[in-house]
């Protein structure tokens, strides 16, 4: 609902408590790195990401957030 208004440092907040609280829950993760690519944070939302990749968890969005790894490292 935070990410659908917008609301997205309001939805980090809830976000990292969440993962905080069930860490085994890895669509936590991957919603943090969506909201930190929506915020245009890349570097941040490609941690998430491969976080979630560690743990065998690949979606649509992480698949699309690790495909600005290579871009984003490579920009000086």
């Amino acid at each position: 609902m935070l990410d659908e208004e917008r609301r997205y440092n309001e939805a980090l907040t809830y976000l990292e408590k969440a993962h905080a609280t069930y860490p085994e829950e890895i669509i936590y993760l991957a919603n943090t790195a969506e909201i930190f690519y929506k915020l245009k944070a890349v570097q941040q939302a490609i941690a998430y990401a491969k976080e979630c990749e560690a743990k065998s968890y690949i979606s649509d969005i992480i698949r699309k957030v690790l495909s600005h790894e290579h871009i984003s490292t490579t920009k000086s």
